[in-house]
């Protein structure tokens, strides 16, 4: 059985880790996930839709969307926000 993480990526993305690979997938949620309300739950739920179409052993963080989004979103200003902090998400729980 399959670890999966979850929490709140800077406190307020919530995010799904499988492995610990040091070259892990970046997966943001899209389609339904933007239908369902932006809980840590919920990403669970859909890393265990991944873990079983992706090859096995196969690392990988999914990200979901931001409920508050700053004014000025950009891709560039994600991109900061993952590099700078990926190794250290917060608000942290584990189901095994």
């Amino acid at each position: 059985m399959h670890r999966i993480e979850t929490g709140l990526f800077l406190g307020r993305l919530p995010f799904a880790r499988v492995g610990q690979g040091p070259e892990s997938l970046l997966i943001i949620n899209g389609g339904q996930g933007f239908m369902m309300k932006p809980r840590p739950s919920r990403l669970e739920k859909d890393a265990g839709r991944l873990i079983r179409i992706l090859p096995p052993n196969t690392s990988f963080m999914l990200i979901g969307y931001d409920p508050a989004p700053k004014a000025d979103p950009s891709l560039e200003g994600m991109a900061r926000d993952i590099a700078e902090r990926s190794s250290a998400p917060t608000s942290r729980s584990q189901r095994a």
